[in-house]
């Protein structure tokens, strides 16, 4: 049953919102409504689910921390970078700009390095003057279908993801404002 199909009103033309070039992390739910004789399709954001992660500071690794999930305070930014991605490599300044910019908004950011092996994310991570969290057995991209690096998700207190951005720019003003953070 495509979109268009469950609305009552035939086949589900392709576009912005169509899920299949949407990637598979985003699963569009949408619902129906009819005002003045139009149907429209309002789109919740999918949820980045919380789930467990090593914290690793100043080069050691340390307790269990919760990312994902529901977000305590209106806007949390998450970022998730490999160890192999060039393009992560090339704007770890970038990222980390952003990072210290949002939090000192007040905002809480979270920098995941995952999709690697575990001795790998520990030598990326000893790259990082700031502490990063650590996706060792890849259960937090895996829960969240994350598939391309870098990733950057906004969520709400809901855990809904309201802006999300897979690559990025080098100027950390532009990634601000596509990100609304």
């Amino acid at each position: 049953m495509t979109l268009g199909n469950a609305c009552g009103f035939g086949q589900h033309q392709p576009g912005r919102y169509d899920a299949r070039r949407r990637g598979f992390h985003e699963q569009v739910l949408a619902r129906c409504h009819r005002h003045r004789g139009g149907v429209f399709l309002l789109y919740r954001p999918a949820k980045i689910p919380g789930e467990l992660v090593t914290e690793f500071s100043h080069g050691a690794s340390g307790s269990q921390v919760m990312v994902g999930g529901r977000c305590l305070q209106e806007r949390c930014l998450t970022i998730v970078v490999a160890p192999w991605c060039p393009a992560c490599r090339r704007m770890k300044g970038t990222i980390s700009a952003l990072r210290q910019q949002v939090e000192a908004d007040g905002r809480p950011v979270f920098l995941v390095i995952g999709m690697d092996k575990p001795e790998a994310l520990q030598n990326y991570a000893r790259q990082h003057s700031e502490t990063v969290l650590l996706d060792m057995n890849r259960s937090f991209t895996k829960r969240a279908n994350i598939r391309s690096v870098p990733y950057f998700a906004v969520t709400n207190h809901k855990g809904e993801i309201v802006e999300e951005m897979k690559g990025g720019y080098d100027d950390v003003r532009e990634m601000r404002r596509r990100l609304g953070v």
